[in-house]
């Protein structure tokens, strides 16, 4: 009795004071917060002198609230980073090294199974027969007998009569042309009937077309024939060809006479504001390189020549009809004559006889 009285006086302090209050084994607590209310003190019990069995089951008591308030949200739980196992403590299981042996014990049969004989069709039990003779069954089971009689009846049923269409092979019948009075006409009738005649202006026709279309031919042969002539031409002919490089490397220049200094002209190639020409003799194969220049023979040679330690130059040098040709080497030499520079140089030794040659027909 004392303590429902100081449950009822605690209720009644909750209310006065605005809050929802929960009160669990004589503590109480905040019902939207969930802290324990200590302001809030119950009336002292007096002691009871009384010995309890069992222990009391605990006590929930509800309290209307009057005013929300705000609720406290738990704060988040941070993830914890994953821990390696401590590879040196743990260690790995090892199959134990006894066998297990597994004893298999003889089946033993409580009792003895005996063999049933099957019989053979001549050979049935006349009792079950009769007993299988005797039992009721639907007329519906006919298997292993012979099939019911089905019976059968016999009914007039109307036939009409086939509709009467043409066979498919019989042709269709074409009614006669209306007679008209006017006489025919002989001279249409002579041409309908005619299949040697020519169509002049069809004729004329054919024929203009098969003329554009021959001169259409004829044009593009000849086309064809003069490209091909050209690319001949360009091909065969030094002077064309020393034109067209000079062309491409931007050089203006006249073609050596390779014949008069006793060579054979193969080709020329234009790059970079030179021309390559590639000639042989009857030993081996050669290759003079042309340019334009300010430079004279005697500036060319201080720029491209070098000294010995004694003094001496590494050229030595060729006169041919006041040109002076510097030989650096058997297979290598070089002059200027009239503002172009040459330089020839071949797989095997030149005599001066052909410097000197390749100096005046250049």
């Amino acid at each position: 009795m004392i303590r429902h009285e100081s449950v009822i006086a605690t209720r009644e302090k909750a209310n006065n004071m605005g809050k929802t209050v929960v009160q669990v084994n004589g503590k109480l607590y905040d019902a939207v917060s969930g802290r324990r209310i200590i302001d809030i003190a119950s009336p002292p019990e007096k002691p009871v002198v009384q010995r309890v069995k069992k222990p009391s089951p605990i006590a929930v008591t509800t309290v209307s609230k009057q005013a929300r308030q705000p609720a406290a949200h738990a704060k988040h739980r941070h993830p914890e980073s994953s821990k390696t196992l401590v590879r040196r403590a743990v260690k790995k299981p090892s199959a134990g090294l006894k066998k297990q042996m597994h004893v298999q014990h003889e089946i033993s049969h409580s009792e003895q199974q005996s063999i049933v004989v099957k019989h053979i069709a001549s050979h049935v039990d006349t009792a079950r027969l009769h007993r299988a003779t005797a039992t009721e069954k639907n007329q519906q089971v006919h298997r292993f007998h012979s099939p019911a009689v089905v019976p059968t009846t016999f009914t007039h049923v109307q036939v009409q009569t086939p509709p009467q269409d043409l066979p498919a092979n019989e042709p269709l019948i074409v009614p006669p042309p209306t007679p008209s009075n006017d006489p025919p006409d002989i001279f249409e009738q002579a041409i309908a009937n005619a299949s040697h005649f020519v169509d002049i202006t069809a004729h004329k026709t054919h024929l203009k077309k098969k003329a554009r279309q021959h001169a259409l031919t004829m044009v593009a042969g000849v086309t064809v024939l003069l490209f091909l002539g050209g690319f001949l031409a360009l091909r065969n002919t030094p002077s064309l060809q020393v034109k067209m490089a000079g062309v491409v490397a931007g050089v203006s220049t006249h073609m050596p006479n390779f014949a008069a200094a006793g060579f054979t002209y193969e080709g020329v190639s234009g790059k970079d504001s030179r021309l390559v020409y590639t000639f042989r003799s009857d030993l081996a194969r050669y290759q003079m390189v042309e340019q334009t220049t300010n430079w004279s023979g005697e500036e060319m040679i201080r720029q491209v020549s070098s000294v010995a330690a004694n003094g001496a130059p590494n050229y030595t040098t060729v006169q041919a009809e006041g040109r002076t040709i510097y030989k650096f080497s058997d297979r290598h030499a070089t002059w200027i004559t009239h503002g172009t520079w040459y330089q020839v140089h071949g797989e095997q030794p030149f005599s001066d006889a052909q410097l000197a040659a390749l100096a005046k027909n250049s």
